[in-house]
């Protein structure tokens, strides 16, 4: 347990670095850089994590969700599945202009294209490193890596907003950072004496039924779910237009921040520390607590970015993206059903259901395609924002308590009951706010006697068990 937590606190160290990076250098891309090429580099990076994703093809679910005795049985076919799939690509982005000329909507003259053919082989390597050091649940030399990345990529991108503030500039910048990531990752490598890369024999490979299960159902979900996640930041620029689709596109990944922050920072343990323990009884216990602190942290936060959309807007962005006010106002529904489902996400390839994730990832983006076409075609960028937030709730709730809570004999009830008191206290939160400005036309004096309430709220109800999972935490990062 003592290893998990302080595993979770790296994650979240370099995930609130990560984003307090990003929205630094955002008054800086909206100021200095055009809406065009802000979706075009929004774009770029989605393709960029696209590429993490589909690259292992799925082998990397099934070496970290097989007990640690016998996992390494599949590192070969792991790593020869994921350079055969980066190589490929490779050789695409050589010999096809179409994607870099798309991305910089030039020309494309034989140096670029070279650069754009490695890029892939990059992220392989990247991908060789992350999933070793989180089978390792080695999150200290992980977390520094991003941190490099992304402080390189923001420093790029501010600098170069005074002098020389062009699409080509922030293109280079992502490349730059993933590279220096890359270094540092494998520094650490051979710090800690890891052998990655083993010669290729065919009698290695280990090529079973369970290995064509998971290249099938998990390399398909995690292409398909990485397309649900990313493709649709791409979509919005051929629906909305590159003026108009980055006011959707930076307050999605802003109201994301403080959910991702505490979220993804578990999630990227869990995965490890679940496969490692394969116990119904204590993956249960953990998930429960997980719910617990994420809905008492992200869902007050939640409300009060809605709360304060048009001063985040003006801070962050400019006053003239009216559009991105009503966002910030109205995504918070779509993290909210993302903080409760994702800690759960896990259980399908640990206990051998990788056809759940699937199914699951080709239906949340057909629904996410259709909630950005249908909305914008029947209500424009309102419509957009409301559709996609209904298909949001809609797939991930369903998957939830139709799919992941039964994996282990976990109740939808039990799960809501066990956080029912964060529910009902955010939501006095939120219709304490709302209803104090409405009256008093005062947002300081809302939000002050709000959270008063909220925290009195807590500290009557449940002390006992605040106290409890501090003491246990505590406890954890003292051994």
């Amino acid at each position: 347990m003592s290893k998990f937590v302080k595993s979770s606190i790296w994650s979240l160290s370099a995930s609130v670095s990560m984003r307090l990076l990003s929205l630094i250098s955002y008054p800086f891309l909206v100021k200095y850089y055009l809406k065009s090429d802000i979706a075009i580099f929004k774009s770029f990076q989605a393709i960029t994590l696209i590429l993490i994703t589909i690259i292992p093809l799925g082998t990397d679910i099934l070496y970290i969700s097989t007990n640690k005795e016998k996992r390494e049985n599949y590192w070969e076919l792991f790593f020869w599945a994921s350079f055969l799939i980066a190589f490929i690509i490779s050789i695409i982005f050589m010999f096809n202009e179409s994607f870099s000329s798309f991305l910089l909507k030039s020309e494309i003259n034989y140096q670029k294209r070279i650069l754009f053919a490695i890029f892939p082989l990059i992220e392989f390597l990247k991908v060789i490193y992350i999933i070793k050091f989180t089978s390792l649940m080695n999150f200290k030399e992980i977390s520094t890596a991003i941190f490099v990345n992304k402080f390189i990529l923001n420093f790029i991108i501010i600098s170069s907003a005074f002098f020389f503030p062009t699409i080509e500039i922030l293109i280079l910048a992502v490349i730059i950072s993933e590279i220096l990531e890359m270094i540092i990752l494998l520094i650490y490598s051979r710090r800690s004496k890891l052998k990655l890369f083993p010669k290729f024999n065919m009698n290695n490979l280990k090529i079973d039924s369970k290995s064509r299960k998971f290249i099938f159902f998990s390399g398909g979900d995690k292409l398909i779910n990485s397309f649900a996640i990313q493709f649709p930041i791409i979509f919005l620029v051929i629906i909305l237009g590159e003026e108009l689709a980055p006011e959707f596109q930076l307050p999605l990944y802003a109201v994301s921040v403080p959910a991702s922050l505490i979220m993804i920072s578990f999630s990227k343990v869990l995965f490890p520390y679940f496969s490692n323990i394969q116990d119904n009884l204590k993956i249960k216990e953990t998930l429960l607590s997980i719910e617990f602190i994420i809905t008492l942290i992200v869902l007050p936060i939640l409300i009060c970015i809605s709360f304060f959309s048009s001063e985040i807007v003006s801070l962050l962005f400019d006053r003239s993206w009216g559009n991105a006010i009503l966002a910030l106002k109205i995504l918070p529904i779509a993290i909210f059903a993302n903080v409760i489902n994702n800690p759960f996400t896990h259980l399908a390839p640990i206990k051998r259901k990788p056809q759940i994730n699937f199914l699951y990832s080709i239906s949340l983006l057909t629904i996410k395609l259709l909630a950005i076409y249908l909305g914008y075609r029947f209500y424009g960028f309102i419509g957009v924002v409301i559709f996609y937030c209904f298909g949001e709730v809609l797939v991930r709730f369903l998957r939830l308590f139709i799919f992941d809570c039964k994996l282990i004999d976990l109740s939808g009830f039990e799960l809501i009951l066990h956080i029912k008191n964060n529910l009902i206290f955010s939501s006095v939160l939120g219709f304490s706010m709302f209803t104090l400005f409405a009256l008093y036309n005062n947002k300081i004096l809302s939000i002050a006697i709000s959270i008063s309430i909220f925290i009195l709220l807590n500290f009557t109800f449940q002390k006992k068990k605040l106290f409890f999972l501090f003491h246990k935490i505590r406890d954890a990062i003292m051994a």
